[in-house]
């Protein structure tokens, strides 16, 4: 039995790293840092002989050694009966490949092994002894779990009487204080049910809620203690000089115009000032390029012979597409591009993907994995994946129409070629959707795009309430709406809110009459405004369904999704324990209308600290997008409280209303 502990109570543990490093940390027990090796390349060897020896070289890849205590970062619940007794403890990590660590007892003959591996950069912690798991064999067994982003396989060979390992999951946790499940991507909802994604991290809200990455929006309870204040959710209001793009006579495709950001995308490009849209000219057709200085007023530049169609995109047609500018990519992989063909084109069922400098000249060329129609991808930069969301290929299949599966990747196009078993089922319409009274089908869940949004991953879900026959029966495009998602983990959606956000008008000789969709990169933001950008297709022309699609805007308030209202009695907001390591500032996103909101600082208790009570704070009574609040002492938090853990208590009077808020390291708001 000595055997089986000692095997399972080795311990190797990697800090949490959701991208690439210039460096491999190696963690104690206690979570500190006691080894770097600073060569992403280098293979680290840990050899170590346990019990009176408990040192161990760290051979680097130009062939120094460093001594180290083993005991600093390996524990191994070992104690030796003699001097003869001995654990050998070798590990080996290259960041290209893999980590292995093997660990051998040998007593009277017998030897016990525990063989770990796991993708790096993907290991997050290797435990043996766990508790909540049991396993146990006479022969030995073996063990596999998911674990944060890699497989992790626990392999125990015992030639000896039967043995149970008891093993405890551990939980990477994310910038907000989530803790991921032990398998990821998760298991989402039964594929049958009609029931709703089920939101872990609003069921078992951590502790401590870290608040250092962007505004806090109320658009769930996950950061509310207590409240008697009512959430209202808002809609944006589409611009009147809509569309913004419309067809010309080049953007045409088999008599069929069209101008439409299908997802294509919409991006601020800081290098040059100015905004780009890629979109599809005609229907099916070539990716065509515009840019804006105001992302209102766009022209086409001239990319060859007069055209606008990007030429090193010119021999495939367009179905969907998703463009993301990736702002911390190498110069070389600036831009990301997903293009899938239509079916008739991409007859394997396949898309492509592709880098470039500029959004211009794309190469890298790459196959994906089998995916259907309107498939699209988005970029999660809270956990640096490049996330493909797949439509399902075979749509008679799927219990509830249409529906959409996850793949997800450190690397874009290494991401990109995923087999048929990688992407696991994802979401789907679900029971909150309500048929449409004008037609009285299932809503199908169309697409799903996302983009991150301040402190969480903003959902664009587009829903199809009639289908393809009813469309092309009554002559016109087919009626899709969209609605909002959010997501703090970058996989399960709340969707609190299932009123439709943009919707078509389902009125012959509008412009966005039917078939409305997400735009790559989904909105942006200009002064106190958010834009959301979309397409609509007016129909009418040979193809009734497809012809005269345009691209538009609708607006809103920043950080407008939803917010938080007090009565004609006020009422007051109380958030969990809330930590920031560089935020010393409280901004809010309010509007007061001559009513009036203050705050108050309490310790993780609960205790008013003193100089930052509600009586002491200045009263905010206007309406701002960006208001810092104070108090008559000062305005800065104490860091060393804001570090340790605060919760702030928000004082509404009658009829204000806040959006959001966010501690900010400078007076200037940044968030």
């Amino acid at each position: 039995m000595r055997e089986s502990v000692l095997a399972a109570g080795l311990m190797l543990c990697l800090s949490p790293s959701w991208a690439r490093q210039d460096r491999l940390d190696i963690v104690g027990v206690d979570g500190t840092v006691s080894a770097v090796v600073a060569d992403e390349v280098a293979t680290v060897k840990f050899p170590a002989v346990m019990g009176n020896h408990t040192m161990m070289n760290v051979t680097m890849k130009d062939g120094s050694v460093r001594r180290i205590p083993v005991a600093e970062f390996l524990r191994v619940d070992f104690t030796p009966e003699n001097d003869s007794e001995q654990m050998a403890v070798t590990a080996t990590a290259d960041w290209n490949t893999r980590m292995e660590v093997s660990a051998r007892s040998e007593r009277m003959g017998q030897t016990v092994t525990a063989d770990v591996w796991a993708e790096v950069p993907a290991v997050v912690s290797v435990y043996g002894d766990l508790t909540g798991k049991e396993y146990s064999g006479r022969e030995g067994f073996l063990a596999s779990d998911v674990m944060g982003e890699g497989m992790v396989r626990y392999s125990f060979a015992m030639p000896f009487e039967p043995v149970t390992v008891r093993c405890r999951e551990y939980y990477p946790t994310l910038y907000n204080g989530v803790k991921m499940p032990l398998e990821w991507p998760p298991v989402a909802s039964d594929h049958n049910s009609s029931k709703p994604m089920e939101v872990p991290y609003l069921t078992e809200r951590p502790e401590v809620c870290p608040v250092d990455v962007g505004r806090q929006l109320f658009v769930d309870d996950f950061l509310i203690e207590s409240t008697d204040l009512t959430r209202s959710f808002h809609k944006p209001v589409k611009y009147e000089g809509n569309p913004i793009l419309s067809a010309v006579p080049s953007d045409m495709t088999a008599k069929t115009p069209g101008a439409t950001a299908k997802d294509g995308g919409v991006w601020w490009e800081p290098r040059e000032g100015l905004y780009k849209m890629w979109y599809e000219a005609g229907w099916y057709g070539k990716m065509a390029l515009a840019t804006s200085k105001d992302g209102l007023n766009w022209s086409r530049p001239d990319m060859e012979g007069g055209s606008n169609i990007i030429p090193s995109l010119a021999d495939i047609r367009c179905n969907s597409s998703s463009v993301v500018l990736d702002y911390d990519a190498p110069d070389a992989e600036r831009y990301k591009l997903f293009m899938r063909s239509p079916n008739a084109t991409a007859t394997d069922y396949r898309g492509w993907s592709m880098v470039s400098p500029d959004g211009v000249n794309w190469s890298g060329r790459t196959k994906t994995g089998t995916c259907g129609d309107k498939s699209t991808m988005f970029y999660n930069p809270f956990r640096r994946r490049w996330v493909y969301s797949i439509r399902s290929v075979y749509l008679e299949e799927e219990p509830h129409g249409r529906a959409r599966y996850y793949h997800e990747h450190p690397d874009f196009l290494a991401g990109a070629k995923w087999g048929d078993d990688e992407p696991v089922f994802w979401c789907q319409s679900d029971e909150l959707d309500n048929p449409d009274p004008e037609f009285r089908r299932e809503p199908q869940l169309y697409n799903l795009n996302a983009v991150a949004y301040e402190s969480l991953m903003l959902g664009m879900i587009q829903i199809l309430i009639d289908e393809n026959d009813v469309a092309l029966n009554e002559e016109r495009p087919k009626y899709t709406m969209l609605e909002t998602g959010f997501s703090r983990d970058g996989f399960h959606w709340d969707r609190p809110c299932r009123d439709y956000f943009i919707e078509c008008t389902r009125t012959k000789g509008t412009w966005d009459r039917g078939y409305v969709q997400s735009v790559g990169g989904i909105c942006g933001v200009s002064g106190d405004e958010l834009r959301i950008y979309y397409i609509g297709f007016a129909g009418e022309g040979e193809n009734k369904t497809a012809s005269n699609g345009a691209t538009g805007v609708a607006v809103m308030r920043r950080d407008g999704f939803a917010s938080m209202d007090a009565g004609e009695n006020g009422g007051t907001l109380l958030t969990r324990i809330l930590t920031s390591s560089q935020g010393a500032y409280l901004f809010v996103n309010a509007s007061c209308g001559g009513s009036s909101l203050r705050a108050e600082i309490l310790d993780a208790e609960g205790n008013p600290l003193p100089g930052y009570t509600a009586a002491e704070c200045r009263v905010f009574s206007d309406d701002s997008t960006i208001a810092m609040l104070g108090w008559e002492n000062g305005d800065r938090l104490p860091a060393d409280v804001v570090t340790s853990g605060v919760r702030i208590r928000f004082h509404l009077g009658a009829g204000a209303s806040l959006y959001s808020f966010w501690l900010s390291p400078s007076e200037n708001g940044e968030s």
